[in-house]
């Protein structure tokens, strides 16, 4: 029996252009994956992942303008209402001083004193901020019935914290509950 068939030929070639297209040294370069621009490789020898171990790198996206903070000095009262403590917190870079003024209030709302809203307005021409807060109408108490310490806690540490922040150059605080003027 003779193998010279017509079909040898073609078959020779199918199995050539197989074993060609196998040799990685032959191999078409398009076919190669481009490398991520975010993929780093360790270039610390501790880093090479070991057998069933995997380097998984990311790459971190700058915070948005909503997310980046800012360092500022808050005071609160201490225990015993004689001097404030300054405290560094981190506020929202996008309203710090509205921030700060949060921080200030938020450790001084009880059950019979809640101030449920504010706001502030700062007059950076005069450089006097008014503070408009208002209390739940349900509250036990109201501005005028804060004891001495109570006063130096909430308005006290409020001034403070926003006459003493220099970036801001607040040299009065002025407080408001619903435009009118809180006697203390």
């Amino acid at each position: 029996m003779s193998m010279k068939s017509p079909w040898m030929p073609l078959l020779a070639g199918l199995v050539a252009i197989a074993l060609i297209g196998c040799d990685p040294q032959t191999q078409n370069e398009s076919s190669v994956p481009d490398p991520s621009p975010t993929s780093t490789l360790p270039s610390d020898p501790a880093e090479t992942p070991t057998d069933g171990e995997e380097i998984i790198t990311t790459t971190e996206t700058p915070p948005s303008e909503e997310e980046q903070v800012t360092p500022v000095t808050i005071y609160r009262s201490d225990s015993q209402c004689l001097e404030h403590v300054a405290e560094e917190v981190e506020v929202p870079a996008k309203n710090p001083i509205e921030s700060a003024v949060g921080e200030v209030i938020k450790d001084l709302d009880s059950v019979e004193f809640d101030i449920v809203a504010y706001q502030v307005n700062v007059n950076s021409d005069s450089g006097i901020a008014t503070i408009d807060m208002q209390i739940d109408p349900d509250s036990q108490r109201q501005f005028v019935s804060l004891s001495s310490c109570e006063n130096f806690a909430l308005f006290g540490s409020l001034d403070k914290t926003l006459t003493e922040n220099e970036q801001w150059n607040i040299r009065e605080v002025a407080f408001t509950t619903q435009g009118e003027e809180i006697i203390f």
